[in-house]
């Protein structure tokens, strides 16, 4: 991992910017990484910032990445869903990334489980399944606090627990599902999407910092509100291969959404603008 103090993100205004990000899979292909560097790298040039972006040699659980960027132990920017906790600990960049797509949740179940799934009687029975999430995810917390049962592991690991029948289900965010039901059929494994059903919570995921590197949120803020105002923003979203199109894939007039709380919500979460969340 490249090793930066709090000293050394203070440079020059000619120097070029070494931005040090986490890894958070061993999946080089990962489309939601890709997505949130391009994001970034689009708000950096807006902000007209010079940058060279670097990635951890290591793969770091989210709840680590958070601390390792609190404690400024070499991470300059993670990119993670929102938490009261995490907006504490570091310097949140308040615009949603996804839109509030984190939110909506389709069911990865394994292929035997969809006659099960489609003989339950209303979406309320979803919190029959066992589901999975990785370690420190926010969304544990959301979905134990609307009655789920939830088992945490690592993210690599969540596809083997699925396999073996440790959880019923992983509910992943809409543009996720299908990109990871492909990494995993890469590895023989078997997954489909369940055609039923939803769950629904506001919830997105923000860049954050360290709270002692200002100057690089305040350049990734600007960036992103250029990039709203100009339609950069939007356009990226529309056309990325990983968003692109996801709003009419989803069908959601056919499905049955099950909405639930997110009590994790910050005050100054909830009052973002409508502009940033697809579904106001």
């Amino acid at each position: 991992m490249v090793l930066l103090t709090l000293a050394g993100w203070i440079v020059p205004a000619d120097a070029r910017e070494l931005v040090t990000f986490a890894r958070s899979s061993n999946d080089a292909r990962n489309p939601r990484h890709a997505y949130s560097l391009g994001l970034l790298k689009l708000a950096l040039e807006k902000a007209q910032v010079e940058a060279d972006f670097v990635q951890a040699d290591m793969v770091l659980e989210q709840s680590r990445a958070v601390e390792e960027l609190a404690m400024g132990r070499g991470l300059r920017v993670i990119w993670v869903g929102t938490s009261p906790e995490r907006e504490r600990q570091l310097r949140p960049i308040r615009i949603p990334l996804d839109r509030g797509l984190l939110g909506l949740r389709l069911m990865m179940v394994r292929p035997d489980s969809l006659r099960q799934i489609a003989e339950l009687p209303s979406a309320h029975f979803l919190r029959s399944f066992v589901m999975g999430q990785g370690v420190g995810w926010p969304d544990v917390q959301i979905l134990e606090s609307a009655g789920f049962k939830v088992v945490e592991t690592s993210y690599d690991q969540l596809f083997p627990m699925l396999e073996r029948g440790r959880v019923g289900a992983l509910p992943r965010a809409a543009f996720e599902i299908r990109s990871e039901i492909d990494a995993q059929q890469r590895l023989g494994r078997q997954f489909a999407i369940d055609p039923r059903f939803a769950i629904s919570y506001r919830f997105c995921s923000f860049f954050f910092t360290n709270r002692a590197d200002e100057a690089l949120a305040s350049a990734i803020e600007r960036g992103l509100e250029a990039a709203y105002d100009d339609g950069s923003f939007m356009a990226y979203f529309e056309t990325h291969p990983y968003t692109g199109g996801i709003v009419q894939a989803l069908q959601l007039e056919k499905r049955e959404i099950l909405a639930i709380d997110n009590p994790l919500l910050t005050p100054e979460t909830r009052a973002l603008p409508p502009r940033y969340w697809l579904f106001p």
